[in-house]
């Protein structure tokens, strides 16, 4: 644990370094600072000022989540061959002192033999509140602070490769979302010397229009250099309508500028998707 914690409080300064030194030129720091970096920071201040007064009540735990998305796609950038099934499993769990995320995504899975590949996410927190006094560390906008542990294992004919992360998450109770949560984290990738810093945005947004419901939901990862690995930033919003109490159907846009670390590859295309929750 006390090591795992020194790694955390690491990962920070390792952040700081590499998403405001090297994941833009010197020219756009400035503006990615004031855009992406200024708003996060002033948040997280904003809500240390708060009173411990003025700590709401603890919300009830979210259930487990288990659902399947079926996603396809012909109009992706950057590819020969642009059409793509996916087949993505996510389960999320909340445990007494935390939770756990697992995610695995199967892609291509049409001509999966020769250009098909798997990617695996698994991602448990723990919670400091609950860990050291057995109840959230809630103040302000922050509903709890986490340590989180990531591995990220992608297989493919060309690739095999499981990058490990660690460092800290906060959830954040931003009006409006049902999830807000942001990650700051350090990241290593055995293929690269070195390492570096991610920020990882979790986030979903609830809404209706009339009697039907829908939501808002995604992700962003923002990467530093590392290595020769480029500086890459990946984000997958998704429209979501509830059709029916277990099935969805939505579209999510997908957008990744230097996918995978690779200087000039950018890709980006709308999919069509249809989730099952059990």
């Amino acid at each position: 644990m006390i090591i795992f914690c020194a790694a955390c409080i690491d990962s920070l300064s390792v952040w700081k370094a590499h998403l405001t030194c090297e994941l833009f030129p010197h020219n756009q720091r400035k503006q990615f600072v004031m855009k992406c970096l200024s708003p996060l920071i002033c948040l997280l201040l904003t809500a240390g000022c708060f009173s411990l007064a003025l700590m709401h009540p603890v919300m009830a735990q979210p259930p487990e989540i288990n659902l399947v998305e079926l996603l396809y796609s012909s109009g992706y950038d950057g590819r020969t061959n642009d059409h793509q099934g996916v087949f993505t499993w996510r389960h999320i769990k909340p445990w007494s002192i935390g939770d756990n995320f697992l995610f695995i995504d199967v892609s291509d899975v049409g001509n999966f033999g020769s250009a098909g590949s798997t990617y695996i996410e698994w991602g448990p927190r723990l919670s400091l509140g609950k860990t050291l006094s057995k109840a959230p560390w809630k103040f302000g906008l922050i509903r709890d602070v986490f340590l989180v542990g990531e591995i990220n294992h992608a297989h493919n004919k060309r690739v095999i490769n499981t990058t490990t992360l660690e460092g800290i998450s906060v959830d954040l109770s931003m009006p409006g979302f049902q999830v807000f949560k942001v990650h700051l984290e350090n990241r290593n990738d055995p293929d690269q010397p070195g390492h570096t810093g991610q920020m990882s945005i979790i986030f979903n947004y609830p809404f209706r229009l009339g009697a039907q419901q829908f939501s808002v939901e995604g992700f962003l990862d923002v990467v530093g250099r590392e290595g020769r690995s480029a500086p890459n930033v990946h984000t997958q919003p998704q429209l979501v309508w509830k059709w029916r109490e277990n099935i969805n159907i939505g579209l999510e846009y997908q957008y990744w500028h230097n996918k995978t670390g690779r200087e000039g590859f950018t890709e980006s295309g709308m999919q069509g998707m249809v989730r099952i929750n059990f």
